[in-house]
């Protein structure tokens, strides 16, 4: 039987240099690659500001980024808000680098006008230029007024008697400087007994970058008179990182809210804050209903009890907002099929028919 027999070729391994050469070029070629493509495009919004207005109103708002000149309008993804009267302002006099490899250098101006039925919570928007339209932005309506704190000084309400005086049913937008470890921002308003007092805290899911460090992770308590805490709140299941309680006072006088961060980071840390008397669900049973229906669902989860409301299931398929009163939302679902629920007393729940 004849072997074939096939002799090696002679190789040898590229040397250090060979290697240093390719990865540099390949170095190069990436970075050719990428400063290309950020150069044609798309153009960058970096920083929306203020962060919320309130429905109904007239909203001047600053938009920062890089290449957003010469806008021509802003495109919304949901109805009630309309961008009008766009003014260039000057660029920013030192370029802030950002993780990610953007910048922010431009900013523009306009003016956001809010109709008095536009729905709450997020709107996404992107800016349209002549040929191209830009990343996506985001801006927030609450129902209540807004008051801008944030350029407040550093020390101006961080302790009891200097605390800054609100009524209940406001958005604040404040700041907690990048200067001081233990900084924190207090709020003053008239204490009733009976009366319910529900605060929610917009930070991280308002910030404008979601890497590095936890400077938008924060922390929020309701104190009594003399500082003593009635309640408190870091992290939950609704909000996640973004704290939220809600009690119900059992005296007259006045109540504290105080805005402190869960973990110390030395930047600028940007928060909305809301004060209201409503009542504050942190859950939904059954979470949603067959589309077109009417659904009783009971809200669990508020400090004064569990209650029941009758709610219309919208028509298309798929996720819903649904606030109850409150500033934010509660997640629910309109589906093609009727609910079936467990039947809790019993080890089995029977289902007479399936769709």
């Amino acid at each position: 039987m004849n072997r074939l027999t096939i002799a090696p070729r002679d190789h040898q391994d590229p040397t250090i240099f060979e290697v240093l050469l390719f990865k540099f070029a390949l170095f190069c070629f990436t970075l050719l690659l990428t400063t290309i493509t950020h150069a044609i495009g798309p153009y960058h919004i970096e920083r929306t500001l203020p962060r919320f207005g309130q429905r109904g109103t007239t909203v001047e708002v600053t938009i920062q980024g890089a290449i957003i000149e010469e806008p021509r309008e802003i495109i919304f993804f949901r109805p009630g808000i309309q961008a009008v009267q766009f003014e260039k302002l000057p660029d920013l006099p030192r370029r802030i680098g950002l993780a990610h490899g953007g910048f922010i250098k431009e900013q523009i101006k306009c003016k956001f006008e809010i109709e008095p039925s536009c729905p709450l919570g997020e709107h996404p928007f992107r800016i349209r230029f002549g040929a191209e339209i830009s990343s996506l932005g985001t801006f927030h309506v609450t129902p209540f007024p807004v008051i801008d704190e944030s350029k407040k000084a550093p020390d101006a309400n961080n302790t009891l008697e200097k605390a800054f005086p609100v009524l209940p049913n406001v958005t604040i937008q404040g700041q907690l400087g990048s200067g001081s470890r233990g900084e924190i921002d207090l709020f003053r308003i008239p204490a009733k007994e009976g009366q319910q007092l529900s605060v929610e805290v917009d930070s991280v899911r308002i910030s404008y970058n979601h890497y590095g460090d936890s400077e938008f992770d924060l922390a929020v308590r309701i104190l009594d008179e003399s500082g003593q805490e009635l309640a408190t709140n870091d992290d939950n299941p609704l909000h996640l990182q973004d704290p939220i309680v809600s009690l119900k006072l059992s005296y007259d006088g006045l109540a504290y809210v105080e805005v402190r961060r869960s973990v110390f980071a030395p930047r600028n840390t940007i928060y909305c804050l809301h004060i209201s008397e409503n009542r504050r669900p942190l859950v939904a049973y059954p979470p949603g209903g067959q589309a077109g229906s009417k659904q009783i669902i009971t809200l669990l989860g508020d400090p004064t009890g569990d209650y029941e409301e009758t709610i219309d299931i919208p028509e298309k398929i798929g996720r819903f907002e649904y606030f109850s009163g409150s500033p934010s939302s509660l997640l629910l679902r309109s589906s093609p099929y009727p609910n079936i629920l467990e039947n809790q007393t019993a080890l089995e729940t029977f289902v007479d028919k399936l769709p």
